[in-house]
């Protein structure tokens, strides 16, 4: 149990090094970058041990093969990447954990009857909700992450449809990997189009689910493992649904439990299957391939998710590593842009808040910060424009911004709209 979370610790240990990237922040203690990068990594090695642990009690004493596998598997998986480096994830590890614990010490309870286990149980269910307030802000800001908010909820199906059959296909095929999933990054399919993407992936669920419920009896521990996916997942496309929401990494960390279950009993399965085999020169051979098909997949994953911790470094790494895959993100756009004001490349920050703009016309941060790049410069035509956009779309900062304006009005002598800014500021 103790060598799980030992491997799961240090699999995450090039995030030690890293700084805070996009929305990350010291936090309430005013922690160094190291430090929280630390405490993620410890809290992530916990839950691998977690898992380790709860599988055994619910498997038997007797058997190991399956919460070690079921755990490793969990571990290496490159999904879990942004909620191990990204800081401000540290909710979603902390909720799954506690939701683990929850159930770990309910199972205790009812072998023992202990109430300090049922109060514990009840005390780690409530944790786990209150961890999702950790959450980063940005996920409920302008809009860049709902690239469904404006469509009515009918035209949204296809979309979500779409959205679970990526779920799926990114536990199997973690790539690429990407800070952001929103505005342009995911097409927004109709019912006139009838892609094949959205065929496939009613076909997949539907299948699984046929699958879970008809063998219940005979596979009782896949079917575990497949409604433990089907879960989670079903329930990120009703968010998706109900609140316009993309897609996220962190949201299929609950998921991917059951995916790493789900492929640790089929890889048991067909080496009990193996063992069975009468002819010695397929039983080993059978076996073989097995046992080197299992590696490939440990080495490819830990590979992959090694790599992408040191994406995780600094913006700069994250940037130049999602270059290829989000030349359409809006966000992409507007961090890069902010990367490139950080440096003091204003004309280079200019046009990557534009292109924001042109990608996402209601991008309300990326038009303040084109004001402030126009006031800086002494552009005030520009800078009002850019204001002037900000607050239509409903900017957060809207005192800022009109009290920016009436500063611009004053300059340029236009008393009509600075008075009209002036009323607005009172309200």
């Amino acid at each position: 149990m103790l060598l799980v979370g030992v491997f799961a610790f240090l699999l995450y240990a090039a995030t030690w090094h890293n700084g805070y990237v996009l929305n990350d922040t010291p936090g309430f203690l005013h922690l160094s970058p190291t430090l929280n990068h630390w405490i993620n990594s410890l809290v992530f090695a916990y839950t691998v041990t977690v898992i380790w642990a709860l599988l055994f009690h619910l498997s038997g004493s007797k058997y190991y093969a399956f919460p070690t596998l079921t755990s490793l598997l969990f571990a290496v998986h490159p999904l879990h990447t942004e909620a191990v480096c990204y800081v401000s994830h540290r909710g979603v590890i902390l909720a799954f954990l506690f939701i683990l614990l929850a159930v770990l010490k309910g199972f205790t309870y009812f072998h023992t009857r202990y109430l300090r286990y049922a109060l514990m149980s009840v005390l780690a269910f409530v944790v786990a909700g209150l961890s999702v307030f950790w959450f980063p802000n940005e996920l409920f800001s302008d809009g860049v992450l709902f690239p469904l908010r404006h469509l009515d909820l009918w035209d949204r199906i296809p979309t979500v449809i779409y959205i679970l059959g990526k779920s799926l296909y990114m536990m199997v095929i973690p790539h690429p990997l990407l800070f952001n999933y929103g505005w342009q990054q995911l097409p927004l399919y109709t019912w006139q189009e009838g892609s094949l993407k959205l065929c496939l992936s009613v076909v997949a669920y539907s299948g699984v689910l046929s699958f879970a419920i008809l063998g219940w009896r005979r596979y009782r521990w896949l079917c575990i493992g497949l409604f433990l996916f089907l879960v989670p997942t079903v329930l990120l496309g009703l968010y998706s649904f109900i609140t316009g929401f993309g897609l996220s990494e962190s949201l299929l960390y609950f998921s991917s439990f059951g995916f790493s279950w789900s492929v640790a009993w089929l890889i048991m399965a067909l080496w009990t299957k193996c063992q069975s085999l009468e002819k010695p020169i397929w039983r080993y051979g059978f076996g073989l391939c097995l046992m080197w098909l299992v590696i490939a997949i440990f080495a490819i994953h830990i590979i992959c998710t090694v790599n992408r911790t040191f994406d995780w470094e600094n913006e700069q790494h994250l940037l130049e590593s999602s270059a290829p895959f989000m030349v359409r993100n809006a966000m992409y756009h507007y961090r890069l842009g902010n990367y490139f004001l950080a440096m003091s490349s204003v004309d280079f920050a200019g046009r990557e808040f534009l292109e924001a703009t042109r990608l996402y016309p209601a991008y309300t941060d990326a038009y303040y910060q084109l004001g402030l790049l126009y006031e800086l410069r002494h552009h005030l035509e520009s800078a009002r424009w850019a204001f002037k956009k900000a607050l239509y779309y409903g900017s957060p900062k809207r005192h800022e911004i009109l009290s920016k304006l009436i500063v611009i009005q004053d300059t340029l002598g236009d008393t009509k709209d600075r008075d009209r800014y002036r009323l607005l500021l009172l309200k």
